[in-house]
């Protein structure tokens, strides 16, 4: 079930298209164009033997043009996806005012790999599965990259704090030490002077002991 040709327009202006024939389809497309109504929103047509199916949204339009026995859902649900890339890739804003093919170089690449796998080729399709699964691998090793140097990062932090902590502990032991020495310091100099006074009070009770004697 081949896509011969796939386009966006924005009424009669083409601003991408992509074949995979090597026949011009693009007058085929303009009469499909030129027959929609205000109000066609989704389309099938057969012209020239081929069925055209349109899809339009957002003031634009998005074509297909297959062969007699493509299925009208496959179809429209190629052209959903069409529209949904062109949104995700932030195109939406330039097809409403640039010229004739100008989303060229920006969307037909992208619009060629939908076309291709809207084809049914297997191999083309593989290729786009890998390449999504590729990126999304990339993305998480992106993520895992970000974490382990998180994780260096707290590491590193952790063993600073570490490293602090263990100065603090050796500080304090010290003040504890130097306070402790202070205090029994200070206990014995108030020993010295109890035992002084104790010693002149003494003193003082034997020499009045003796005068009365």
């Amino acid at each position: 079930m081949p896509v011969y040709y796939s386009a966006l327009s924005r009424g009669r202006v083409v601003l991408c298209d992509y074949s995979t024939v090597k026949v011009q389809l693009e007058d085929v497309a303009l009469k499909a164009l030129e027959l929609l109504g205000p109000s066609d929103e989704r389309r099938r047509q057969e012209i020239d033997g081929k069925l055209i199916f349109t899809l339009t949204i957002d003031s634009m339009t998005f074509l297909a043009i297959t062969d007699l026995d493509y299925g009208r859902e496959d179809a429209f649900n190629f052209l959903g996806m069409a529209h949904s890339q062109l949104k995700a890739l932030g195109l939406v804003k330039k097809a409403k005012s640039c010229s004739h093919f100008a989303l060229r170089p920006d969307f037909q690449e992208e619009l060629g790999r939908l076309t291709m796998e809207a084809c049914g080729d297997s191999r083309l399709g593989f290729k786009s599965k890998f390449e999504n699964v590729h990126h999304i691998v990339r993305q998480n090793v992106d993520k895992v990259v970000e974490r382990g140097e998180a994780l260096a990062s707290l590491e590193e932090r952790s063993e600073y704090l570490k490293l602090n902590s263990t100065e603090f502990q050796r500080t304090a032991t010290k003040l504890k030490r130097k306070m402790l020495c202070g205090s029994i310091k200070l206990w014995a100099v108030l020993i010295i002077i109890i035992i002084l006074i104790i010693a002149v009070i003494a003193t003082l009770i034997a020499l009045a002991a003796t005068h009365k004697i």
